[in-house]
């Protein structure tokens, strides 16, 4: 099971990408399920993760917090951080219990032992922003323990490199290689470099610019190059590229060294995508557009004869963990809110993603939360919930039409209410049928090595 941190579906070659960034991935696809319109349950890595690994929504598990800490504290010690509650069952416990020896290796250093992720792994290693390189060297320490094992292993590979800092990576990086500025065309990257870094006012280019250094991996700006300074929206794009045909390379290697066959069952997804200014911001957690939560996801089944092809109705990565429970011949789960995936899907069905605040009941912080949920159904999606900025909460409702309008431009929440009515409706029957779960909390220490790491991701404010 790989997850590539931060993989946005359309840069993928199987989603409609001009340019080949990841041709082995490709390959594995070709023999697999692709699923077009495959959710992440959110917009970043802490609750899409803790939702893949459980099949449960985010305002379930309640695992909606990163590590939250004074910044003007020295150590931070005796922080609390969310945890995936106890009574729910992880992916890797389920593989356990049918028999599998379970490997994890996670380069995210959210998707760590502190909220829970090591649950269910015979062995696991979470490592701080490591190339996919330090993945491979660290997973295959375990080669003789995977390779000899009697009983079926179950491995879990969570690589980082898509996310920022934005490497160039060689010999891959290539501006020339980016698709042409055409406003009109399908490919998001050809329609953002027709005039995103040109319609931004003085104030948000003046911001980026001073950003750009941590952006791609720099001390200050006089480390960057004059092309990213001249052209940063065009610079970054090529950098981000780069960095999924170099992460390409490692897996293909991985599958070698562990000698994978078709007899192998490959899941490929990811935990959220990227903006690049696609509606005016960067990076991710910011909304529920579909740069962010539509994810590839890629399932190949053992076997010559497994079904392969294109599955177009939408789907979730909460899926994974039954489409695997129903494989390996166990019982249905009362706990997950995914479905079994198979050939064909259900146009019909409902699928959420959610983006979402959750106050801290272990500190003081005069927050209410706030929800909004992305509601797709066929062609339709709508976002609606309550939305905070700069401290005050107000409604918020849009829809749009996926198939007439994929770069989700249009808001048709005047012109179709009954259609927006008709999915807030699905939404609070699905919330109302819903188990939500204690949350819990666990202790984090923040040194300071920990506080560097995670200001220098830019998780810090």
């Amino acid at each position: 099971m790989i997850v590539v941190d931060t993989l946005r579906a359309d840069r993928l070659a199987f989603y409609g990408c001009d340019r080949e960034n990841a041709p082995f991935l490709s390959s594995l696809a070709a023999k697999g399920l692709v699923f077009e319109q495959s959710q992440a349950p959110g917009p970043w890595t802490v609750p899409s993760t803790a939702s893949l690994m459980t099949s449960t929504y985010p305002f379930q598990h309640g695992v909606v917090d990163g590590f939250d800490w004074n910044a003007s504290d020295e150590e931070n010690v005796g922080e609390t951080v969310n945890r995936i509650p106890a009574s729910v069952e992880t992916l890797p416990e389920m593989m356990q219990g049918f028999g599998y020896k379970t490997f994890g290796v996670s380069a995210n250093v959210l998707v760590g032992v502190e909220m829970g992720f090591d649950r269910g792994f015979d062995h696991f290693s979470a490592l701080d922003d490591e190339i996919a390189e330090t993945v491979n060297t660290t997973l295959l320490q375990w080669k003789d323990e995977i390779l000899g094992a009697e009983q079926p292993n179950f491995i879990y590979l969570h690589y980082f490199d898509p996310h920022d800092p934005y490497y160039a990576r060689e010999p891959w990086f290539d501006l020339d290689a980016l698709e042409g500025p055409d406003a009109a065309s399908a490919s998001a990257f050809a329609r953002l470099r027709a005039g995103a870094w040109d319609e931004m006012d003085s104030e948000m280019r003046e911001d980026l610019l001073d950003y750009l250094p941590r952006m791609l991996g720099f001390e200050d700006m006089s480390e960057v190059p004059p092309a990213a300074i001249e052209n940063p929206l065009d610079y970054v794009l090529a950098c981000y590229d780069s960095e999924i045909r170099y992460l390409d390379g490692y897996i293909e290697e991985l599958f070698e060294e562990l000698q994978l066959d078709d007899e192998t069952m490959i899941i490929l997804t990811a935990d959220h995508g990227e903006e690049f200014l696609d509606h005016g911001e960067w990076e991710h957690g910011q909304s529920l557009f579909n740069e962010l939560v539509n994810v590839p996801l890629v399932l190949k089944f053992p076997g010559a004869d497994a079904p392969s092809g294109r599955v177009v109705e939408p789907v979730s990565t909460m899926d994974v963990m039954p489409t695997l429970r129903h494989y390996l011949g166990g019982e249905i789960s009362p706990q997950e809110r995914g479905i079994r995936l198979q050939e064909r899907g259900d146009a019909t069905r409902v699928v959420l993603t959610t983006s979402m605040d959750l106050p801290n009941p272990m500190d003081d912080r005069p927050d209410d939360g706030s929800l909004m949920v992305g509601v797709v159904r066929g062609e339709w999606k709508a976002v609606i919930g309550t939305e905070r900025d700069r401290g005050e909460s107000r409604e918020h409702k849009s829809l749009f039409n996926l198939k007439e309008d994929p770069s989700e431009r249009n808001d048709r929440a005047s012109a179709d209410p009954n259609v927006i009515e008709s999915l807030r409706t699905e939404w609070e029957r699905i919330q109302a049928e819903t188990m939500i779960y204690e949350r819990e909390f666990g202790p984090v220490v923040l040194d300071e090595a920990m506080r560097n790491h995670m200001e220098g991701l830019g998780y810090t404010d």
